[in-house]
């Protein structure tokens, strides 16, 4: 079980709760409980287009409340795939769920583009590639501290960096990978602490 990735969730959950508690408390409930079923019942899944959540009702609502059910459902989806094991597709399914958080609140600009949320998942794909290499070459023991790991796996994470053209020079590419093994609720962070598993293809 990946703890960092239940952290998240409940965080994101007490998140989305405290924002329909304070500013949609008015927010019909069937609305909430359909998208929990749908989800439940696989009518909405990981693949589903985003703009099929929004028919009927929810379809009139005004745009914030919409972002705020966008994120609800994708934390759906994303303790589904949790529940499942399926580790990596939680993670990505959360990502959106914090987004649309973002959206809601006001941390996020709406005026984003699809081409800015694709960047942001190509980052989070990057991120599950570098995770995948630090379970992997992980020691018995647990590694020395995240620059330790970071040198260890920076033949094959310059590969990769080769390979997607992200254009990093050496340090800048070490100082990423340990970034990210720092930073809260990451999936490079659970692999540095060996509680992520590696998803099969």
């Amino acid at each position: 079980m990946d703890n960092a990735l239940n952290a998240e969730i409940d965080e994101k959950e007490e998140t989305i709760a405290g924002i329909f508690a304070v500013h949609f408390w008015n927010l019909p409930e069937k609305i909430m409980h359909s998208l929990r079923d749908e989800v439940n019942n696989c009518t909405i899944t990981k693949a589903t287009n985003p703009g099929y959540f929004f028919t009927g009702e929810a379809a009139h609502l005004p745009k914030r409340q919409q972002s705020c059910l966008f994120a609800l459902t994708y934390w759906h989806l994303a303790s589904k795939e949790r529940d499942t094991g399926n580790f990596a597709d939680a993670w990505r399914l959360l990502c959106k769920s914090s987004y649309f958080v973002g959206l809601t609140d006001g941390r996020e600009e709406p005026r984003q583009t699809d081409a800015a949320r694709g960047r942001s998942e190509k980052s989070q794909w990057r991120k599950l590639q570098i995770a995948n290499l630090i379970s992997k070459n992980r020691p018995v023991g647990g590694w020395i501290n995240e620059r330790n790991a970071a040198n260890f796996i920076l033949d094959d994470a310059t590969d990769l960096n080769n390979r997607l053209k992200m254009n990093l020079t050496e340090s800048r590419l070490t100082n990423l990978i340990t970034d990210w093994m720092k930073e809260d609720g990451s999936v490079v962070r659970a692999a540095f602490h060996g509680t992520y598993v590696i998803e099969s293809d």
